[in-house]
């Protein structure tokens, strides 16, 4: 589709002056300490984000950084939301939440304050619209950022996947103080080539050039479906924020001579300027009484309901069948897509959770390079239309290599974003006893834990599979859920013949998510044992044992959600006075300690805790020494034995 572009030069350094006005006024009203944090001014670079602005379309999508006002005063002329979100005001475009860095036009325009994740979030965003065969991505960076690793993995995602995104990089070569060629070795134009993304550079004045370019490669994008960047070598004349402009004094008088739009308005610039000022003073000037927003997210995900139970007659099937079937169910009965590092075709994934998936949805089980981080802002992005992912990440040791797009971007998005917030799965087998070692054997989502819209839920073979996933199905953010890949070959939903008989096995459901309840004889009991799925056979083990050896009765109770962790009444009232925790981890921060507390607030008894947890020391791979190592049911009755015996 070709555009016809009736290109008005006055009329674009007319709405750049006024950005600068604008960014002006802010750095007047921080100096005044009337507007706190922090903010980035786009001084000298105002007219990129204009002319994004005047070749995109409606159905475009254009995502920003930290210095993102131009950007978006560019693309939306919302000279009046920004102003309120920046004065805290809940008239601002987002409530005054945002702030400076952090703002988001549902379906229009997002920026973030952290670099590099938003490239693969845009390669997401690319997909879904490249599928709609509408629109396409405008996803600014600065030259800084190309010291960041996640940039990478979103510029192979964006060229793998043949997103349609238009990189558009403002180098102004210089972070806060520092000199862009001092940190970052080559040339930036080498860097998209390497990616096999076309890639022209335009000089700060060559405006005219840029405009062209901006538009062939639009309509490019629109017509091959494939990325391609644009570098404008710019001047940034304000300081990196507020008042921390260090630069020596030549520098930025030499790039002041040389300013476009000075040099355009020539002798009216400073009269100008400054009118342009007072007319939008009063936007910051206005007594708009803030009024604190409810905080979560008003919209609510398309109800999804799957039900595995249908795609197959067996009786009997393993724990990893029932994941195998459940994750059918999701492709069977929703748009959605699997993506990960070798879970299509015949491998089906390290640990065959999606074999055999791909015959029936081959475009949809979708394979990744090694590329966590990347992967889940993929993801993310991807979930923008109001359809959940799910991301398999093969180890969950792994998951440090994506904390920064759950934390920083799953977390705030799924407030900030409304009604196009991300939402996301990310399924993980975790634990130790296949003698995989010191980093293919933790289990280490409590780094995670105790963050806004992050859920972390436990499987076993014992838990209710699709009850999980239509919880997660049907909320914004991010469900982390681990699997033990040691019980991936159990029989699901069996109890041990010993426990069929001793335990009464019920469910309570409660704030979207389950307790598994194994009571032997309720608060007589003399010990609760509580774990999540990873220790579930260690306790049912020891259980009997602590029966039938030394006659200990134990209930055993297991929550599938710890983060954010809710125990029911129901809980609270079969919990005996002794409790121990097993806890598959390193104590501290974690879901023991978590526990604990909340009993402790919500209970008037005194209670006795314990906790099992591993020693201060890293998984050996040695089977013998990891079998010392990790939770077992003989250490777990001794630890019981003792408890009782206080």
């Amino acid at each position: 589709m070709n555009l016809k572009i009736n290109f008005n030069k006055e009329e674009i350094f007319n709405k750049a002056l006024k950005i600068r006005a604008f960014e002006n006024i802010l750095l007047n009203l921080f100096s005044q300490n009337i507007i706190g944090g922090t903010t980035h001014t786009c001084i000298g670079q105002e007219l990129s984000g204009i002319l994004v602005g005047f070749f995109s379309q409606t159905q475009d999508i254009v995502i920003s950084n930290h210095r993102c006002h131009g950007h978006y005063l560019g693309l939306t002329d919302d000279f009046e939301g920004l102003a309120l979100e920046l004065i805290g005001s809940n008239e601002g475009v987002n409530f005054g939440i945002g702030g400076s860095q952090h703002i988001a036009l549902p379906g229009r325009f997002y920026s973030n304050g952290i670099q590099g994740g938003m490239v693969s979030y845009s390669a997401g965003i690319a997909k879904v619209l490249k599928n709609k065969k509408n629109g396409i991505v405008y996803n600014f960076i600065g030259d800084g950022t190309f010291g960041e690793g996640a940039l990478y993995e979103g510029l192979n995602l964006a060229s793998v996947f043949n997103a349609p995104v238009l990189f558009f990089v403002e180098n102004n070569n210089i972070a806060q103080t520092t000199k862009t060629n001092d940190v970052i070795s080559g040339k930036i134009i080498k860097r998209f080539e390497s990616f096999d993304i076309e890639c022209i550079e335009h000089s700060h004045d060559d405006i005219d050039g840029l405009s062209s370019s901006i538009l062939s490669y639009t309509n490019t994008i629109r017509e091959l479906s494939k990325p391609k960047a644009i570098i404008w070598n710019c001047n940034r004349l304000g300081p990196h924020s507020k008042s921390d402009d260090t630069r020596n004094q030549k520098d930025i008088n030499e790039m002041w001579s040389v300013d476009i739009l000075k040099n355009y308005f020539k002798n009216n610039y400073t009269l100008l300027l400054n009118e342009e000022m007072k007319k939008l003073e009063k936007l910051f000037a206005r007594n708009s009484k803030y009024i604190k927003k409810n905080k979560n997210n008003p919209y609510k995900r398309t109800k999804i309901k799957i039900n595995s139970d249908k795609t197959s007659n067996k009786k009997s099937i393993t724990f990893i069948k029932k994941i195998n079937q459940c994750l059918y169910s999701y492709l069977d009965q929703t748009e959605g897509f699997i993506i990960g590092e070798d879970i299509a075709g015949e491998y089906g994934g390290a640990f065959k959770a999606t074999k055999d998936l791909y015959k029936k949805f081959p475009n949809r089980i979708i394979n990744t390079p090694i590329s966590e981080s990347g992967i889940v802002g993929f993801a993310m992005g991807s979930s923008s239309d109001n359809c959940t992912i799910i991301v398999e990440i093969m180890f969950g040791d792994f998951l440090t290599l994506a904390v920064d797009q759950i934390i920083n971007h799953a977390s705030k998005f799924s407030i900030l974003h409304q009604e196009n917030a991300p939402s996301i799965i990310i399924r993980t087998p975790i634990g130790g006893g296949r003698g995989y070692g010191a980093t293919h054997s933790q289990s280490i989502e409590k780094i995670i834990g105790g963050f806004p819209n992050i859920y972390i839920e436990h499987l076993s073979f014992l838990h209710n599979i699709d009850n999980c996933y239509n919880n997660a199905l049907n909320r914004f953010g991010c469900t982390i859920i681990t699997e033990p890949k040691l019980q991936y070959s159990t029989e699901y939903n069996k109890l041990p013949k010993f426990a069929s008989n001793f335990f009464d096995l019920h469910y309570i459901n409660q704030e979207e998510t389950e307790w598994l309840i194994l009571n032997s004889d309720g608060k007589n009991s003399n010990i609760t044992l509580v774990c999540t799925g990873i220790s579930l056979p260690v306790c049912i083990k020891s259980a009997e044992e602590l029966f039938l050896k030394y006659e200990i009765s134990v209930n055993i109770v297991s929550p599938v959600r710890t983060s954010p962790l809710s125990i029911p009444k129901d809980i609270y009232n079969l919990l005996t006075n002794k409790i121990l925790i097993i806890d598959e981890t390193h104590i501290g921060y974690g879901f023991s300690e978590t526990f604990i507390s909340k009993v402790n607030l919500d209970t008037e008894n005194d209670k006795l805790f314990d906790i099992y947890c591993l020693d201060d020391d890293i998984y050996p791979s040695g089977i013998e020494l990891e079998k010392d190592f990790i939770i077992n049911s003989s250490s777990l009755t001794r630890k019981a034995i003792k408890l009782n015996e206080i």
